[in-house]
Formats: C-alpha cells, structure tokens, sequence
C-alpha cells in the first residue's frame, strides 16, 4: 500500500503563477460565480485582498475543493496574496465549505463598530439602527455613481462588504448626520423608505440643503406646500402611502427608488407637475440628479468612490469550469 497523505495546512504567497498551476485541479467544482470573482477582483486590486481565514483546499488528487474564484481573481489582477492553502483534504471536504450565511452590509459596518450610537466618552451604547439604513443608502449610492443603479433590486450580488465599509468609513459622520435628520423627519411614518429617503437627501444636500430639506419635511406630512396637487414631493407622499396601504401587487424596490428619483429631481429644480414616474431610472442616464452649485464637499463626497475599479472591461468574460 502507498503511504498515507496526511492533511496540511500553511499560509502561502500566491502568485498569479502559483494560482494557474493549482487550477490545473479545478475540475471537479461549482460553475464559476461571476458576481463573486468580480468583487474579488476590485478588493484585490483596492489593497483589500487580505490573509483570512478562507483558503484554498486541494485534496489528496489534487483536486481544488476550494477556492477558484480566489484563484482566478488573483490572475485577473495580476496581484499576489498570502492565502491559508490546505493539501491532502479528504473529497468530501468539498461538500463541507461555502455553506454558511454571507455577512450582510450593516453586520459588516457593526463588525467595524462604523454608524453606531455613542456616548459622550465615545463609548458604544447600541448598533443596528443607523447602519441599517445607512448600509442601504450607501450601496445604493456606489451603485449610482458607478452606473449600476438599475442593478438596484440586486444590490449584495454587486458590491463587496470590503467596498461599502470604506465608503461608508470615508464619510461616517455625513451619512450619520443625515440618517439622524431622515430618522428625526420620519418618526412614526410607516409609508416612507428611510434608506430611499436617505439617498435621495444625502446626495441632494451636497448641492442645496435647505431645498433638500424641504423635500424631506414634505414627504414625510412635516411641511406642506403652497400648492400640494402639483407639488412632486407631495404626489410622492400620496403614492407611498396608496402603495403601503395595498396587500398585493405592491411597488418593487426598484420602482419606489424610481418614484423618489423623480419626485425629487422635479422638486429640486421647482418645477410643478401633474405625475411623478416610477421608471424614472429606466429613460434617464444619470437618474438622481443634483440641482445647484457643486461644492468642495460634494467633491470630496464622491471622490471616495473609486470609478476605475468599476469600470467595465472590453475582454471577453472568464472561463468558466462546469461541474
């Protein structure tokens, strides 16, 4: 009989080299997720591709259990990184990893102690309200910036928690001040999104707060306009609370973020008007769209989204190795 392989384990430099030799094994796994392999990619190149406890595992054949989208995003990147590499691990290993529950945004901003009330000495007093909202408020922010807000519906599949934890560390106190403000506005109305309402104001009042606070007021029935029937941010509130009170056939995540688009554009630039779309991500390039003088704050807001890592490449798509 042949000598038995044991088992190992140790941290390795993998280089984009070392990544194709090991995919030599890759052939008994999942279809390659793409979704996953691209944030993968942004987080190697961004500086993020860190060591962790997720590795790669080859087993006693040789064959990768573990891992491929790591290894391949490695290669796209052109980018080495220390990995935990197992060898010599039972098959059936295969059928034991990857089965847990992905870590939400708003987990990942609690796990970084970001949005969370604080007393006077700093001291954490509780988690889960503000970066409930403002988890939401900031993927649909990334997204919009980088020409994916009509992936809206689909935000987790788009964008790495590495990527919404540093947007959101980049501009902590600005996203809290403005969920305090949404939050405070908001108090008892069960019609209002506060993530929707929350995008829609923070990307507003970069430009003209004080219209972009009438907004809000309005929407949430704290101000009233001198002539509500072609008010958009009335027509807005109206809609919202007609949606809430169905039982069926509500509007989806993607068209009530259309209505709060398009209400807010409109009542940004004054005008009056008869309807509000809920479609309005659908005909309109740049969706949310800021009315006033563009200021160093709103400058420095957006310049934490890093554009180039988003951008689409001209090559075809990875090879993807079926089961």
């Amino acid at each position: 009989m042949g000598r038995r392989k044991v088992p190992s384990a140790k941290i390795e430099l993998v280089t984009p080299q070392m990544a194709r030799k090991l995919l030599n094994g890759n052939t008994a796994n999942r279809n390659l997720t793409l979704n996953k392999y691209k944030k993968l990619v942004r987080d190697i190149k961004n500086g993020d591709g860190v060591l962790t406890t997720d590795g790669i595992g080859v087993d006693v054949n040789g064959v990768i259990v573990n891992g491929q989208n790591r290894l391949k995003a490695i290669i796209e990147s052109g980018v080495s990184m220390q990995l935990i590499v197992a060898r010599n691990l039972d098959p059936k290993a295969r059928d034991m990893v990857d089965t847990g529950t992905p870590r939400s945004f708003k987990q990942s901003l609690e796990m970084n102690n970001l949005c969370c009330k604080r007393d006077a000495n700093g001291q954490i007093i509780s988690r889960g309200n503000l970066s409930n909202i403002i988890s939401s408020s900031a993927s649909y922010m990334i997204l919009h910036q980088t020409g994916k807000f009509k992936k809206i519906s689909g935000v987790g599949s788009e964008l790495s928690n590495s990527e919404v934890v540093e947007f959101v560390r980049s501009n902590e106190a600005e996203l809290m001040e403005t969920a305090n403000f949404v939050i405070s506005e908001s108090k008892s109305v069960k019609y209002v999104q506060k993530a929707h309402l929350h995008t829609i104001y923070q990307m507003n009042k970069l430009y003209n707060k004080p219209k972009a606070q009438e907004f809000v007021k309005v929407v949430c029935g704290n101000s009233v306009s001198s002539n509500p029937k072609t008010c958009p941010a009335h027509i807005l509130k109206n809609k919202l609370i007609e949606d809430k009170a169905k039982s069926k056939n509500r509007l989806k995540t993607k068209d009530l973020m259309g209505l709060y688009i398009d209400a807010s554009n409109k009542y940004m630039k004054n005008l009056g008007v008869k309807s509000i779309r809920s479609k309005a991500m659908k005909d309109e390039p740049n969706y949310i769209k800021p009315v006033g003088r563009i200021t160093n704050e709103a400058k420095e807001f957006f310049n934490t989204i890093n554009y180039e890592l988003h951008k689409p490449k001209a090559v075809g798509r990875p090879k993807v190795n079926k089961d």
